[in-house]
Parts: structure tokens; sequence; C-alpha cells
């Protein structure tokens, strides 16, 4: 059914494009700027310069990290539930059932659903064609049932995983019983062939040496570049990075300084379904084609700020490839069921999770399209379907891509995560033939309604990329700026009384003596109290002023928030 681009929802599309309070549009000159999307210190409310009150006479809220303090002023965006299509039933039955964000639920169940049918299928773009493998960023903290929510909808993987291992236990038994009779005949040929009975053509007679069966594995946990390519050379063609404690991979062997940029340079190419070369002391240079990697990484906040700021994934392109996202947490707002759900309730989640487990099973079980003899190659070079895009799932791409690329001005509201928007548009492409493919494997075809949803889910991960980049973008200034005043108005009074010293005044050799262990340089001590001058958190004294018994040639009055 066509349902034409009249009927596409493009306020819900801009409310998720560009954050909170801000509407996207085609006029690039009468476009808002997306607030905060560079958080300075100036957010916090400054007091006016003077004799003003002391901070320790004004109940002044506690202070935050300034990322926290970004944060609140951009709000997590509610997930698109709506948009999921054969998603959301699965999706809102798990988030009920674990409390858990419904993002964090929605990410998962994306990146299995990605992983289960991209080797049937890839989709068309407006230009070329696309795999259909996608890679999530999901932060959470710990507490947020990352890892309950994981294996309720990983279940039908680890059935058909435990259901390979059985079958690649049987095939390796008649794979050895082969070899050997294969070694036996190669013997008994050479024999031949020294006592003159035969010539050459006895061992090609014998045709091609049985093959290994594959290894069964489809989900992989903490790849190395070199574990990653011997596992696509004698394994699945079509793998998944799913990790709930994705600080592993981030922080492992594959992700150190020697080893990053490689890692991260595969992955975005097979990202793009390009193929990757590995080069072997002795073995020479290997071409693995074809291959297909789906991913999804749960993180907590500490780590993802440090990948979300690092010039090398930004830079190299892996950062833009991930759709990321942090929902707001439920922790403090979960309900504690003593007793048994009512009937209904757990029946509609069951039925809901049982659909679910038999599309995702299913889609894992059928046989991959693949170039060649499958006998022969075991199908390890995928030939995916073309998934199409209809007339009008055309267009509204065509909009959509327009728009994006509007935003993308100086100026605009995505001019800070242009390596993001400008794959944005792809990111739809893919969405929408995970959720086409796994409706119906079978399918050729994406219709409109599908690509208007893939567009409104699109269109939230971009907006938590603007919101998430720009909370990671803190200059060390900034974060050295924040830790004194934390430092000044919750350790220094009690710091101060300890001494025998005046709370309200503050030294950049008191700092230097008992701040914070980032301001031990005298220079930088001025350089940050300057900056807190600047933002009405002190008040410079005249020279010559006396300060707890002394007159330092520089000193100040900690006049603190109105």
């Amino acid at each position: 059914m066509d349902i034409g681009l009249g009927n596409i929802d493009w306020d819900a599309v801009d409310e998720h494009l560009v954050g909170v309070g801000a509407e996207l549009s085609q006029d690039t000159a009468n476009t808002p700027q997306a607030a905060a999307v560079s958080p300075t210190l100036a957010s916090f409310t400054a007091a006016p310069a003077g004799n003003g009150p002391s901070a320790f006479d004004i109940e002044a809220e506690k202070a935050t990290e300034p990322d926290e303090v970004y944060r609140k002023a951009m709000p997590a965006l509610e997930f698109p539930c709506e948009a999921l299509g054969p998603l959301k039933d699965v999706v809102m039955a798990v988030a009920d059932q674990t409390q858990a964000p419904v993002a964090i639920a929605a990410g998962s169940a994306l990146s299995i659903a990605s992983l289960a049918v991209q080797g049937h299928g890839d989709v068309e773009l407006l230009h070329g064609t696309a795999p259909t493998s996608l890679f999530v960023l999901t932060i959470a903290r710990s507490g947020e049932r990352k890892s309950t929510v994981d294996k309720m909808l990983a279940q039908a993987v680890e059935k058909h995983e435990r259901e390979q291992e059985r079958a690649y236990r049987e095939a390796m038994k008649k794979y050895r019983i082969a070899t050997e009779a294969r070694k036996q005949q190669e013997n008994g040929a050479r024999s031949s062939i020294r006592s003159g009975e035969a010539g050459t053509e006895a061992l090609e007679e014998l045709g091609d040496a049985p093959c290994a069966p594959l290894l069964p594995d489809r989900v992989i946990t903490e790849p190395t570049f070199e574990g990653l390519t011997k596992l696509y050379e004698a394994g699945n063609p079509s793998l998944g990075l799913l990790s709930d404690e994705g600080g592993q991979f981030l922080g492992g062997h594959a992700m150190n300084r020697d080893n990053a940029q490689k890692t991260l340079t595969a992955f975005s190419k097979l990202w793009d379904g390009a193929a990757i070369k590995r080069t072997r002391a002795g073995d020479g240079t290997s071409t693995l084609r074809d291959r297909r990697l789906s991913m999804h990484l749960m993180v907590q906040p500490v780590i993802a700020q440090g990948l979300v700021s690092d010039p090398l994934a930004v830079g190299q392109g892996f950062l833009p490839r991930m759709l990321l996202c942090e929902p707001a947490s439920n922790i403090g707002k979960r309900r504690v069921h003593i007793g048994q759900k009512a009937p209904e309730a757990e029946s509609w989640q069951k039925q809901a999770i049982a659909r679910w487990e038999q599309r995702i099973k299913g889609a894992l079980d059928a046989v991959m399209p693949a170039w060649g003899d499958h006998a022969k190659t075991q199908g390890q070079n995928l030939k995916p379907n073309r998934l199409r895009l209809s007339g009008d799932a055309r267009l509204a791409l065509g909009e959509f891509a327009q728009k994006v690329e509007h935003a993308q001005a100086p100026g605009g509201p995505l001019a800070d995560v242009t390596g993001a928007a400008s794959k944005i548009a792809e990111q739809a492409c893919r969405i929408a033939g995970v959720l086409t493919l796994v409706d119906d494997l079978n399918a050729r075809m994406v219709a409109p309604e599908t690509m208007h949803d893939a567009i409104i889910i699109a269109g939230f991960y971009m907006a938590e990329a603007l919101r998430l980049t720009g909370a990671a973008v803190i200059s060390q200034k900034e974060q050295e700026t924040e830790a004194l005043r934390k430092w000044m108005l919750e350790s220094w009074p009690e710091t101060a009384e300890r001494n025998g010293m005046d709370r309200e005044y503050l030294t950049p050799r008191d700092v230097v003596t008992y701040g914070p262990n980032c301001l031990r340089s005298a220079a930088k001590v001025k350089e940050v109290m300057s900056e807190l001058a600047k933002l009405g958190w002190l008040t410079k004294l005249e020279p010559g002023s006396e300060v707890n018994g002394s007159k330092p040639r520089l000193a100040y009055r900690i006049t603190g928030p109105n």
C-alpha cells in the first residue's frame, strides 16, 4: 500500500532530528540553532560582580559534572516506539517486563534483527546499495538492566547457535573420516605414480579435498582484528558483535593504542560492505569479500564519553557509522511487583516474545544466498538479494536527505555533527531494510510506510548524536574550571575551617596547596581563577588587601551564584 508523501509525518521527523524545542526547516537562513551544542561553564547562573552575598550564605544547587549539566539542558528524547513496525511488540514487552528504558530494548532488537537478516538482503540507496548491517551504541549506567534485556532478546540467537554447535560436531566427525579416506587415496595414487602404474592424472581424478565445516559462531564479544578475520575465514560470513559490557571490548587489546586504528578501519569497511585485506608473514595477503557484521555495544557513560570525544573514532569514521543514544534512566522509578502480574498482561508479552523468536530463528536458520557452488564454498561469499525502494519510499528518503543536507550548512543545527549527518539517510535505508526483511525474509521492496518509520528512528538517533557529541566536546580548561568551582563550594569551607582560615576568600596558593589534583601549577590556577571571576563565581580583591593574616599579590572573594 502506497501512503504517499502527503502522509509522511515530517513534524515527528523534525522533532527527532534537532531535539527538544527546535524545528528543522528546509530554509537554512531561518533554521534555528540547536541549543547548547557546545556546552560552556556560562550555563551556570553567575553572580553579579562586586561585594554581593557570599556563596556560603546561599543555598546553592549542588554542582554536577559538566556533561551532566549539559544533559540536563538537553534531555534525552523518548524512543519513537510506534515506528518500530514488526519490532514494536517485542520491544514493548521486554521493556515492560524488565522496566528498562525502551531505547535499550530497541537498540538490542534492531541489532539482533540486523544480524538475522544482513546476509539475506542489501538495501537500495538513492545512489547504489548498502548492507542491512547496523552498528548501535547504547549508553546506560550500571543497574539499567542492559544484560537482562539483551538476554531476553538474544534467546533465539542462542538457540540457533546451540543447534549449529551440535550439527558442527556431527559434521566434524564426518569430515575427519572423509579426510582420512582422502589421505589413504592420495597415498595409493602416489604409490601408483612412483611404480609407473599410473600418471599424475591419478591424483587429479581424486577431485577436491573435503571441506571442513564452518565454525558455528554467530555472535562474538571481544574480537581482535586478527581474531575476526580468522573467524571469517573459517566460519560464518554473517556475524554480530553483541556485548552488554562493551567497555571490555573498548578497553581491550583490540582497542589499545597500537591496534585501535586497524580495528576501527576494519569495522568501518565491514559496515560499508567492503572487502577487508589481511597480510600475514609467510602467508601473503588474503582478501575477505562479501562478509557482514552487525554490532551493539552497551557501555557506561564514563567509557562512552572517551569514545565519543576520541578524535580517531570520529575522524576515521567509525563513530559516525554508529546509531548512538543514552536514554533517560529508569532507576528510582521502577515498580516492585510482589505478586504475579495479571494473566492477560503476561499473555501478550509471551506471545510477542514467541513471535520475535520465531522470526529471528527462522531468518538465522535460512540458507543465505551466496556466490558459487554452495557445496564447495559453503556459502562464505554472500550474494544478498537487492531490496529496492518503492517510488514513494524513494521520494520520502530524498526529501529527508535534502533536509539533513541543508541542516549541515555553517550555522545549521547539524553543522557540528556532519560525520553522522552525512550518513543518516543511509542509516534510514538500512533500518528500513531490517524492518522489511524481519517482517518478510522474501520481500524485495521497501514500502513507503516502512521508510517513513525508518526516517523517524534515524531522526531520533541523529538527535542523540547531536546531544551526546556536544556533551563530549568539553575542553580541558572547562573541566579544570568546573573542578575548581566544585572544590571551592564543597571542600574549601571545611579545609579553611580546619586550617583557621576565612572560607570566603581564596588565593592561588590556597588552591595549589589544598585544591584539586589537576591544579598544581600556579600559572594554570591563576588562569582558571580568572575564568571563574569572568563567570561571576569569584571577585578579585584590590591589591594589598589583607587575607588570612597576609597581603598576597592576588586574592579573590568567593561570591557564587544568585
